[in-house]
Parts: C-alpha cells; sequence; structure tokens
C-alpha cells in the first residue's frame, strides 16, 4: 500500500453487522461513481465474508444501489460450474443478483467450467482490455470499488503468500492452479495490479480466527508484506471488521470510525 493512500478502518458488533455497513458505504460509492462517470463499476469477493452484505444488498439494499449502471466482477473464482456450491459467482447469484434488477450483459463473470482454465482467464483479460483501452495498468481506475476478503494466511482474492502470482505485473488476470487454501481446485484470480487499479478498496474480515493476521495486513512488520497488504487504491482504502477481528488493533477505538498510523 502506498503511503498517500489513506487507510480507515471501521469496526461493527458482530459479521452479520457487517453486511449492512459495508452496503451503505457501497451506496454511498455507487451515487458518487454514476455521478461522475454515470456507471459504477465493483469487484466483489468470494468464500463467505460477503454473504452478509449479499444478504443485504438482496433485502433491505436492493433500494439503494443504481442497479441499471452498476457493472459486477469478481476478484476470482473456483474452476467449477456456478451451480457447485464452491462457485463464488454461483453463490453471490443464488444470495442476490438473481433478485435486484442488474441488466444480465453488467454481470462479467469468469466462466470457471471451462476445461481449459487459461482459456477462462483469457477470456476475461480481453474483457477487462476493452474497457481499459488496452492499457496495463490503467492510469486512472477501471473500478469504482474492489471488495476483497482476508484469508486466514493472509491471501486475498486467489493471491497466495509466497506464490509466483505476486509477481505478475503484465496481466489482468492469471491461473493459480495450486491454492493453498480449501476449496483446492485450480482458481482463476484477477492480479495484484488488476485489483489495485480501483478507486477505493475495501478490506473485510470478521471473528477472533482472523484476529492475528488482520495485525499482520494493517500493521507495520519486518515480515514481507502478505498478499491482502500489497493491494494497492487510487484513493483510499477502507477496512470493515466486526469486534472480535478488531480486537487489540492499536488506535481503534470501537464505537467509531478510526483511522490509525497503519501501513
Amino acid at each position: 500500500m502506498v503511503a498517500s493512500v489513506r487507510t480507515r478502518i471501521e469496526v461493527v458488533r458482530d459479521a452479520e453487522a457487517l453486511g449492512p455497513r459495508v452496503g451503505l458505504s457501497l451506496a454511498e460509492a455507487a451515487r458518487r461513481s454514476v455521478a461522475r462517470g454515470g456507471r459504477f463499476r465493483v469487484v466483489l469477493p468470494g468464500g463467505s465474508s460477503p454473504l452478509p452484505l449479499f444478504r443485504w444488498l438482496a433485502g433491505p439494499g436492493v433500494g439503494e444501489i443504481p442497479w441499471s449502471e452498476t457493472e459486477l466482477f469478481w476478484g476470482d473464482e473456483r474452476c467449477v460450474p456456478p451451480e457447485d456450491p464452491r462457485s463464488n459467482f454461483g453463490s453471490a447469484f443464488r444470495t442476490f443478483v438473481a433478485r435486484v434488477p442488474i441488466p444480465g450483459d453488467h454481470v462479467h463473470r469468469w466462466m470457471g467450467e471451462l476445461a481449459a482454465p487459461a482459456s477462462a482467464a483469457d477470456e476475461l483479460e480481453e474483457t477487462l482490455r476493452g474497457l481499459s483501452a488496452g492499457s496495463f495498468p490503467p492510469a486512472a481506475p477501471l473500478f469504482d470499488v474492489a471488495i476483497l476478503g482476508i484469508g486466514p494466511d493472509g491471501h486475498t482474492a486467489s493471491l497466495f503468500p509466497g506464490r509466483p502470482s505476486l509477481d505478475v505485473t503484465n496481466r489482468w488476470t492469471l491461473v493459480e492452479p495450486t491454492p493453498a487454501w480449501e476449496p483446492t481446485v485450480p482458481r482463476l484470480s484477477m492480479t495484484l495490479p488488476a485489483l489495485s487499479a480501483s478507486r477505493e478498496v475495501y478490506l473485510i474480515a470478521a471473528g477472533a480466527a482472523k484476529r492475528e493476521i488482520v495485525r499482520r495486513v494493517l500493521l507495520p512488520s519486518p515480515e514481507p508484506p502478505l498478499p491482502a497488504a500489497r493491494v494497492q487504491a487510487h484513493e483510499e482504502r477502507r477496512v470493515f471488521l466486526d469486534t472480535a477481528a478488531a480486537e487489540g488493533l492499536p488506535g481503534v477505538d470501537r464505537s467509531a470510525t478510526s483511522e490509525p498510523g497503519v501501513a
């Protein structure tokens, strides 16, 4: 994370409360983006962390997002069909995408079911290069918000610590053939420069099991930075935690947004 980018930390009572808190921030960003450029592009995370947000989007928040101007992308995907319970897109589709009035051609999913993962990566690569007029990394943000989880080992999307994928700097997409975390099917992922081509980055984590890894991601350390700490943003990084994940984090006032001097 570059030093000039501000990091804000917000803490809520529990994992379920992250849904409306992140959702309301997303709605505010959507309104700003549509006013600025007529569209809102958001990168969604996979796994279980975003499920409270997805439930909010399909329920109380359905009228808060300008769906006709919104485009959805996913930071990563498992190489399985959409109906497979391991599919990030499938989970999002069942939980909220099928329940909101977003145009079908605004949903840019990975084709995780293709027999050749590289072909699926190349397909989204072509889409993103088209949207960015071919420049990489683009000088201006391609995405308005990228929402990312923090894995138990500090991975984000399907970018794992110590893997060659962290050094890919000339593409939007890549294949991770042997992920370090379950499920261990091959993965498709945006690269670090691709995720960093975002106006704002939201990092979300919940639960006591994430407490130590959150500290490693947010606080200065002599160790090499974890993947979640390496995602940059053009304007701001926002970190959304529940009280269990934030326990003991220096400078955090759980009753209000705070901005400690983290890296």
